[in-house]
């Protein structure tokens, strides 16, 4: 394996474990939205349970079971922004350090004085929400909002109607939460993969522009989970290489990379990752930029 493949792996690895972190952090908000769910849910039946059991008559007179919903969807909104914002930051983060690694890797590399730059508020912006299901981020967590509302209402009238006691039914809630805990995580992982590769071939592109030549590289990662399913076979990609312009095609599908094919058979869930290579240099080399650290490079190197 080259040196620039091994460094492109470990950007990948550093911000893959940066985003495990994150999905811990989302659990624990989850958790935290649970705990506060089941502290209003024993309070009702302090109040109106007869032997342990809270029914749904008792619950609908003078509008309990209305004031009960109403601050189980408070605790739920507030979730969704906590939520949301930790998504934000992250993916923010991601990017920027997917780009700014890259570009550190490929100058000190090439020794080419490649011109890379901060990058725009407006294009991360415009990164992060676009996305092939034709939502954004804000609309597909407000989506999943009014999903786990709508379950947690089914949930809590059904345990109601069955006589259950707060045992069982703060389970049943338990379970409904970690339902929409595992999707707002699919969400985190998947965007930030696609997030990470783009970052990395936005920065190859640049270099390739200004007369370093690069290629790209589909690395699976070659276990028994990489996907083979006809329409999106990883494995038959996986050592693929192509100049970094191209697109990777797969049946009747093309895109430029990992997480980028534009598909959700391709992208959800993908753990393939892109590396690159030199193909050449056309361009006048500077020795002195191959000792950069990448904090160095960052502070002298990277225009605003």
């Amino acid at each position: 394996m080259s040196k620039m493949k091994k460094r492109f792996k470990a950007i990948n690895k550093l911000l893959d474990g940066m985003t495990t972190a994150k999905e811990k952090v989302i659990i624990g908000l989850y958790k935290k939205c649970f705990n506060e769910m089941y502290a209003l849910l024993h309070k009702q039946y302090k109040q109106y349970q007869t032997d342990g059991i809270l029914t749904f008559e008792t619950m609908i007179k003078q509008n309990r079971l209305k004031k009960f919903e109403t601050k189980m969807i408070q605790l739920l909104t507030m979730l969704n922004k906590d939520v949301g914002s930790t998504i934000y930051e992250h993916l923010q983060n991601v990017r920027l350090q997917g780009y700014y690694r890259s570009s550190w890797i490929i100058e000190t590399m090439s020794k080419v004085k490649l011109g890379y730059r901060t990058v725009p508020t407006d294009v991360l912006e415009k990164s992060i929400e676009h996305n092939f299901t034709g939502l954004t981020l804000n609309d597909r967590l407000e989506k999943q909002r009014k999903e786990i509302i709508i379950r947690l209402r089914e949930t809590v009238t059904r345990g109601l109607n069955e006589g259950q006691s707060i045992q069982k039914m703060s389970r049943a809630v338990q379970k409904d939460m970690g339902v929409s805990a595992g999707k707002a995580n699919r969400i985190v992982r998947t965007e930030s993969h696609r997030l990470i590769q783009q970052s990395t071939l936005e920065s190859a592109n640049h270099a390739n522009k200004s007369g370093v030549i690069m290629v790209k590289e589909w690395n699976s990662s070659k276990d028994e989970r990489v996907r083979q399913k006809h329409k999106a076979n990883h494995r038959i990609l996986n050592g693929k290489k192509i100049f970094v312009h191209e697109k990777f095609k797969q049946g009747s599908v093309k895109g430029d990379g990992c997480g980028m094919m534009g598909t959700a058979s391709h992208d959800i869930n993908c753990r393939c990752i892109l590396s690159y290579e030199i193909e050449r240099i056309e361009a006048k080399t500077h020795e002195e930029l191959a000792k950069l650290t990448y904090e160095e490079w960052m502070k002298l190197r990277l225009a605003p």
